[in-house]
C-alpha cells in the first residue's frame, strides 16, 4: 500500500506506509543524585538572633526586662539589664540552639 502526496508543481511524491507496532518503555526506578559533599548545614534564626559568641567561644544572650515599663525601673536596675550575661551551661541550651552555636564556632574560627 502507498501514500501519495500532491504537491503544488505537477510531481508528485510516494512514500511507502509501513506497519509497525509502537513500544511503551516505562522506567523501573527513579534514579535519584546524591551530592559527594553532604548536607549543609542551616542556621537556626531564632537561636541566631537571641545569642551571640565571643572571640573565646563562650556564649553571651541579653537580658530580660529592658523592653518596656522603663520610667518604674531605677537607673541601676537599667544598667544592670543592658548588660550581656554568659550562659552558665551552652550543654542546656535545646538541641536546636545547640547546633547552632556550635555551627557559630566553626565559622568563626
Amino acid at each position: 500500500m502507498t501514500n501519495s502526496l500532491k504537491l503544488s508543481s505537477s510531481a508528485s511524491i510516494s512514500t511507502p506506509i509501513i506497519h509497525q507496532k509502537l513500544y511503551t518503555i516505562t522506567p523501573s526506578r527513579s534514579l535519584t543524585i546524591v551530592s559527594a559533599k553532604g548536607y549543609k548545614m542551616k542556621t537556626h534564626k531564632a537561636s541566631a538572633k537571641r545569642f551571640t559568641v565571643t572571640g573565646r567561644g563562650k556564649i553571651v544572650r541579653r537580658r530580660a526586662g529592658k523592653q518596656h515599663l522603663l520610667y518604674k525601673k531605677n537607673s541601676k536596675r537599667k544598667l544592670r539589664l543592658s548588660k550581656m550575661v554568659l550562659i552558665s551551661k551552652p550543654n542546656s541550651l535545646p538541641k536546636k540552639d545547640a547546633s547552632v552555636t556550635n555551627h557559630k564556632k566553626l565559622l568563626l574560627e
